[in-house]
């Protein structure tokens, strides 16, 4: 290797925004863990009368007027929690709309040998493909405890997923049972 780039360089890092606080799947594996359990609905995007494109969620038990949306088949499952991302070293929300990953960490928490996956153990989404060829495969890691650099930075983390409901920020929503990090 030459000195065009710089050793650390990693086409990753530059997909995944250090400065969001959401996770993304990018190419290649994404490492993650999972703190919360996670909330659930339906989400869709509407555009606003100034053009700009903006996420609609409902609890996954609410009904939606379907004749009031600007495409009704863009509906998806979704689920969103708080996760420790490993590729940035930070606390970020997953939203999670693909159906084959929920599947999978379904099938995982239901299964005796894993559980749940809350702070229990590590997963790992590969993602390869673009567009419609877009594909997933899920692993979980072998169970481990908490490392202390995701446990300080999770200790007085305050996050209200239940904010994305009504389309407010759950990193400053003020709104009662915020998520504090784990009661260790």
């Amino acid at each position: 290797m030459n000195d065009f780039l710089n050793k650390e360089y990693n086409d990753n890092q530059l997909l995944n925004d250090t400065g969001s606080n959401y996770m993304k799947f990018v190419k290649g594996e994404n490492k993650f863990r999972i703190m919360s359990s996670p909330i659930t609905g339906w989400e869709w995007w509407e555009t606003t009368k100034e053009g700009k494109r903006t996420p609609k969620r409902v609890r996954i038990n609410e009904k939606i007027d379907i004749s009031t949306l600007e495409d009704p088949d863009s509906i998806k499952r979704f689920w969103a929690m708080v996760v420790w991302n490993y590729s940035v070293s930070k606390v970020q929300i997953l939203e999670i709309t693909q159906k084959g990953i929920q599947k999978s960490l379904t099938s995982l928490s239901g299964d005796e040998d894993w559980g749940s996956p809350v702070d229990s153990y590590d997963v790992v989404v590969t993602r390869t493909g673009d567009g419609l060829e877009t594909e997933y495969e899920v692993k979980p890691k072998p169970a481990t405890k908490t490392i202390q650099e995701i446990a300080d930075a999770i200790k007085g983390t305050s996050i209200n997923l239940e904010a994305l409901y009504d389309g407010e920020d759950p990193f400053v929503s003020t709104k009662e049972d915020p998520f504090e990090g784990p009661s260790n």
